[in-house]
């Protein structure tokens, strides 16, 4: 049988993000009655590979979606092909094919080639509802919109939505916004300087915010997008891969300067003790020649 389910159960190392609110935290704790029947026959009937300790189902699957994509760059031949309805499966390259469907029509109905972002940064599109607007994407721009614009409510988490009102009131940025932001970038320098600018209009003076853990967090805006919004969004492509977005923006020459210590009062360097005098003696004769 060419194929394989994924399963996962129990706490993930996303759990441990320090997220104003728990990650996944609004799902009912209700499950199924069958549910542990249903795992155990499908691990008992079909081929099956469950998911190490903290680590999603999701991200199983990218592994395998990673060694294609590894395989389609050395010898242009894909080895395995991802099947799964979660949107956070269009980030990462590889192929997908998205089995979802709305009013009985397949949302994606052709197989999805996502290319790395040395070849492209990915593809937007703006979707109109008969009462709001909606933004698909793949590839970098895609991940990099989920996780500092419009987060993922079926999640739990959000850049801005889920703190306290005080730091988000001054937000005014929908799917649309973002859309209009994103859709024209062509290079992963530019798609990541314009989240980092965003954050920086947003977050000027960094966060105070208490954690889902109840742990007081006292943080500036570099850590709150590196350590808290891109790892919940970011899915890993080998078991040993670390979220990372600070060699991402280090890799790609981004301009941090602006988040990176702001939720701190700026510092002026001492000077030396001769030094402060000479300019009091020139401050006085300054004084003295006004006052002739």
């Amino acid at each position: 049988k060419n194929f394989l389910m994924c399963l996962g159960s129990g706490s993930v190392f996303r759990d441990l993000i320090k997220l104003p609110e728990p990650y996944k935290g609004q799902r009912d704790p209700l499950r199924p009655i069958f549910l542990k029947e249903a795992r155990q026959y499908i691990i008992d009937t079909y081929p099956s590979e469950i998911a190490p300790p903290l680590k999603e189902t999701d991200d199983v699957v990218e592994w395998y979606g990673a060694l294609s994509h590894a395989n389609w760059r050395k010898e242009k031949k894909h080895t395995h092909v991802i099947i799964g309805e979660d949107k956070d499966l269009a980030s990462n390259p590889k192929i997908w094919v998205n089995y979802g469907r709305d009013g009985g029509f397949f949302k994606q109905p052709q197989a999805v080639l996502i290319q790395d972002s040395s070849v492209s940064v990915g593809t937007l599109e703006l979707v109109q509802k008969s009462t709001s607007t909606e933004t698909k994407g793949t590839g970098l721009v895609w991940l990099i919109m989920q996780a500092f614009c419009f987060g993922d409510s079926s999640d739990n988490y959000h850049p801005y939505l889920k703190l306290d009102k005080k730091l988000r009131n001054h937000i005014k940025y929908g799917q649309k916004e973002a859309y209009i932001d994103f859709v024209k970038l062509k290079t992963p320098k530019d798609v990541l300087q314009k989240a980092v600018d965003n954050m920086a209009l947003w977050f000027p003076d960094g966060l105070k915010y208490l954690a889902h853990d109840d742990a007081e967090q006292d943080i500036d805006t570099y850590t709150w997008m590196s350590d808290v919004c891109y790892p919940v969004a970011y899915m890993t492509r080998t078991s040993a891969d670390v979220a990372d977005f600070r060699k991402l923006c280090a890799y790609f020459k981004v301009d941090v300067s602006k988040i990176t210590g702001n939720n701190r009062p700026p510092t002026f360097p001492l000077q030396e003790e001769q030094t402060l005098r000479d300019n009091l003696e020139t401050l006085k004769r300054g004084i003295s020649d006004i006052a002739e």
